[in-house]
């Protein structure tokens, strides 16, 4: 948006409202997330909501390639 290209600092360039992922959901969920929300990367938090890490989409097929029966979703 024109507002972050104008941006001083980074918090005038940050998303404000983040979404975010339980550190135990799924790759599907994951995966779903980051197309619903049209992002790349989504952080990823603990019941505290306390940040752990990140998931990317090239997390996501990362694990599409190489652990295939990881992605089924199981009942």
């Amino acid at each position: 948006s024109m507002r972050k290209a104008l941006a001083g600092d980074c918090r005038e360039a940050m998303t404000r409202s983040v979404v975010t992922i339980a550190e135990g959901a799924s790759i599907q969920e994951a995966a779903a997330m980051l197309l619903k929300h049209k992002i790349s990367r989504l952080p990823v938090v603990d019941r505290h909501d306390d940040l752990v890490g990140m998931i990317s989409c090239s997390d996501v097929m990362q694990v599409v390639v190489t652990d295939p029966d990881a992605c089924v979703l199981q009942p």
